[in-house]
């Protein structure tokens, strides 16, 4: 088993990344806001409507009757083959960086490809109340860790990993900082070799994330491999039992990844309900 990003989710990510670089709180996906955004993104392609905005004050009034908006925009792009030069064009153009540093909280990101094989991007940006948040965070929350250093291996593993659950119908997974210092703690003491390689103080650790956080069932996975994410997220996906873990009715993770040497990263991913 073998799997890879859409490249939606890399868009959101560089687009996170270039909101960390402007001190800019990242963008949450929302399934809602996403849906307008795909709908729009047919339409397009289809030809059922030029290329441009048409139509964006019907789907801002939907919007606004479902999560109550204070503002809202939108970019499109068409043409461009990778998530890079969709998000460099925009961030090229004046009008379309003011949308992307705009004062915004959720996103939905669309890609679609006409009869031509050509692709169409729809991304609509939405500033909605925090108590709809705080009332949709369980259902529709795609949390992706967005600082400077957006590319390192465990927010990538994240990106993977939620990319993963949700093409599976189970709820992206939100990082929390209790439980990522115990994937740090675990992972560095596999590196120096204070910890054999696997679940040593498991129970312990389990059990400090459970109290903290009132939590119900802890999973943990763990490998070592090279500075590859794509390479430790396919061999969880083909192990039967890490594959549970990835698979399993948890909201919450922690990841860490910590270098050994050049060659050797030991991983930690533990998984919180």
């Amino acid at each position: 088993m073998s799997y890879k990003l859409t490249i939606e989710t890399e868009i959101l990510s560089l687009i996170n990344q270039h909101r960390a670089l402007k001190n800019l709180p990242p963008l949450t996906f929302h399934k809602t806001v996403y849906e307008h955004s795909l709908q729009h993104a047919n339409n397009i392609a289809s030809k059922n409507v030029p290329f441009g905005h048409h139509g964006f004050a019907d789907r801002i009034k939907s919007l606004h009757q479902d999560l109550k908006l204070t503002a809202a925009t939108e970019n499109v792009a068409m043409g461009q083959k990778t998530a890079e030069e969709v998000v460099n064009s925009w961030i090229s153009s004046n009008k379309h960086r003011q949308n992307i540093e705009g004062s915004f909280n959720l996103t939905g990101i669309a890609a679609t490809q006409d009869t031509e094989g050509i692709t169409v991007y729809t991304q609509i940006f939405a500033q909605s109340l925090e108590d709809i948040l705080e009332d949709n965070i369980e259902e529709d929350q795609f949390y992706l860790v967005s600082s400077k250093a957006s590319n390192s291996l465990n927010n990538k593993i994240l990106l993977f990993i939620n990319e993963y659950r949700i093409q599976q119908q189970l709820m992206p997974l939100t990082v929390k900082s209790e439980i990522v210092e115990a994937a740090q703690l675990h992972a560095q003491n596999m590196a120096e070799n204070h910890a054999p390689l696997g679940h040593e103080g498991f129970e312990i650790r389990a059990q400090k994330i459970i109290l903290q956080l009132n939590a119900q069932q802890v999973g943990e996975n763990v490998a070592l491999g090279p500075a590859d994410p794509k390479a430790i997220i396919d061999s969880w996906l083909n192990s039967p039992k890490h594959l549970k873990n990835i698979e399993g009715n948890f909201a919450y993770t922690g990841i860490a990844a910590v270098s050994k040497n050049d060659q050797e990263v030991y991983y930690c991913q533990i998984f919180v309900q």
